[in-house]
Parts: C-alpha cells; sequence; structure tokens
C-alpha cells in the first residue's frame, strides 16, 4: 500500500512539472505572439507612410515637370520675339 502512495506521490509530482514547463512554454509563445503582431503593426504602418511618401514625391516631380515644361514654352516664344 505504501508503495502504491509513494507511486501516486510520484506522478503528483511529475504531473506538476509538467504543468508548470507547460505554463511556462505557453507563455513564452504568448510573449513572441505578442512581439510578432506589434512587428506585423509596424510593418504596416511603415508601408503606409513610404506609399504616402511615394505620392508626395511623385506629386513634387509632376509639378516640377510642368513648370519646367512651361519655362521651356515661354523661353522659346521669348527667344523668337528676341531675335
Amino acid at each position: 500500500m505504501e508503495e502504491h502512495t509513494s507511486l501516486i506521490l510520484d506522478l503528483r509530482d511529475r504531473m506538476t512539472r509538467i504543468e508548470t514547463k507547460l505554463d511556462g512554454h505557453n507563455e513564452a509563445h504568448s510573449l513572441i505572439d505578442r512581439r510578432l503582431d506589434k512587428l506585423e503593426a509596424d510593418s504596416a504602418t511603415q508601408r503606409q507612410l513610404l506609399s504616402a511618401f511615394q505620392v508626395r514625391a511623385a506629386t513634387v516631380a509632376s509639378i516640377f515637370a510642368g513648370f519646367v515644361a512651361i519655362l521651356g514654352a515661354v523661353g522659346d516664344h521669348v527667344w523668337s520675339l528676341l531675335f
């Protein structure tokens, strides 16, 4: 009978250690998941910022190109009037 009791106590002890390990692994996985979610959110934010910058750069480039084209046309007319 004592042998059975010691086996049961040993089994309980082992199960407690297993549960403790599983809890530790679960906490570690939760931490990893939170970090991954933060990285994904940061990545999405970076993509949005980059897209907004690209739109602004394209707008400025097209305005500048239009300005240069207007200067070229006006300059050509002024040149032909002078000479």
